[in-house]
């Protein structure tokens, strides 16, 4: 899973210096990632994509739910029963 660590280490780095926040992404996340990212006739091509649905979007609904906050800790899991990113505030 190493590009899948790289690119959400990186996403995780951005959010922290632009704006104070930490996230933490759950084991399920990134299997799931794996799952639907990777493609054997584009390789990891679909990654980015995959973390913007399941990743970036979540947390920035999140984020607007609470009114932009300017800093704040979180996690993210995935949910396999409601099949959704869960986004928990900590």
């Amino acid at each position: 899973m190493g590009i899948i660590d790289l690119q959400l280490a990186e996403l995780s780095a951005r959010l922290k210096e632009d704006s104070d926040y930490d996230v933490k992404f759950d084991e399920s996340l990134k299997k799931l990632i794996l799952k639907e990212g990777y493609d054997e006739s584009f390789g990891a091509r679909e990654i980015q994509r995959t973390i913007q649905r399941y990743v970036e979007d979540p947390i920035s609904e999140k984020l607007l739910e609470l009114g932009l906050p300017k800093s704040g800790k979180f996690s993210l899991t995935y949910n396999n029963e409601s099949n959704e990113t869960v986004v928990v505030e900590y």
